[in-house]
């Protein structure tokens, strides 16, 4: 027979989604004895579950909404920048156009050379 402590602690981790081969090493416990209990208790181990998942899609919620809070104000301060006539920012944010540069000597020096087809199928030779 088994301490109740034990199957208390079974409850509790395979509620957490521990396998029975986990739990047979944690617990020193025999496979057969884990399924039994897992069994008798399937109500508790589901409810336990329900709960600890729960928790988590709580934990998870709040976390997203902090996110999307901060996010928003973020935003709200871009847009009032943007609005603001006498900033800076708004006043320049169409002059600040990127313009196509022209490509620099050095790049011009690495282009491969040019090739000529031969009169052979498939064969190219470098034009000197």
């Amino acid at each position: 027979m088994h301490a109740p402590e034990t199957v208390r602690r079974f409850v509790e981790l395979r509620a957490q989604g521990w396998t029975y081969a986990r739990l047979e090493t944690e617990l020193n416990v025999t496979k057969p004895t884990l399924i039994d209990w897992s069994r008798k208790h399937q109500f508790e181990i589901q409810n336990l579950h329900a709960i600890e998942l729960e928790a988590l899609r709580a934990k998870w919620l709040a976390s997203t909404s902090e996110h999307v809070d901060a996010i928003g104000e973020q935003l709200r301060r871009v847009e009032i920048e943007l609005a603001d006539p006498r900033s800076h920012r708004a006043e320049h944010a169409s002059t600040h156009e990127r313009r196509p540069q022209p490509p620099s000597p050095d790049r011009a020096s690495h282009r491969p050379a040019p090739v000529q087809r031969s009169g052979k199928r498939n064969s190219f030779r470098r034009i000197p």
